[in-house]
């Protein structure tokens, strides 16, 4: 007690452990923030390419690759010929990454036949979209 007779409010070790556990908690939850939304177009531009191959739009995930992998295909037939049987039907990405203006995806996928297996996704900017450069399904 004070000289006035209130009681002393003191810290308890629980209070620091609390607001130690709270900070934790917020420097997590923005770091996972920011891994996503710088991230975010490189998933957008691999959900892009399997949104056209999903619905069978050669042409336009043809459009979603860069020059190199174009060139490696030759056409539209070229990539519908090395898809095959791995036409995606859903898909899930449960690992990003971007290094050095490399951006990879990676996760899961139930192909058209129903066969479940994996995909990864390697992408780069070009004029200032991500395209496809590599991808790897099985």
């Amino acid at each position: 007690m004070d000289e006035t007779g209130t009681r002393k409010r003191r810290w308890k070790l629980w209070h620091f452990l609390a607001i130690g556990a709270a900070v934790l908690v917020v420097f997590v939850a923005g770091i996972f923030t920011l891994v996503f939304s710088l991230t975010r177009p490189v998933v957008d531009g691999a959900d892009a390419f399997m949104g056209a191959l999903k619905g069978g739009q050669y042409e336009q995930a043809y459009a979603r690759s860069a020059p190199s992998l174009q060139q490696e295909l030759g056409d539209a037939g070229g990539l519908e010929t090395r898809i095959g049987a791995y036409r995606p039907r859903d898909w899930n990405w449960s690992q990003r990454s971007l290094r050095n203006s490399i951006g990879e995806v990676s996760g899961s996928a139930t192909w058209q036949g129903g066969n479940r297996g994996t995909a990864q996704i390697e992408l780069h900017q070009v004029n200032g979209e991500w395209r496809v450069v590599a991808f790897r399904f099985n």
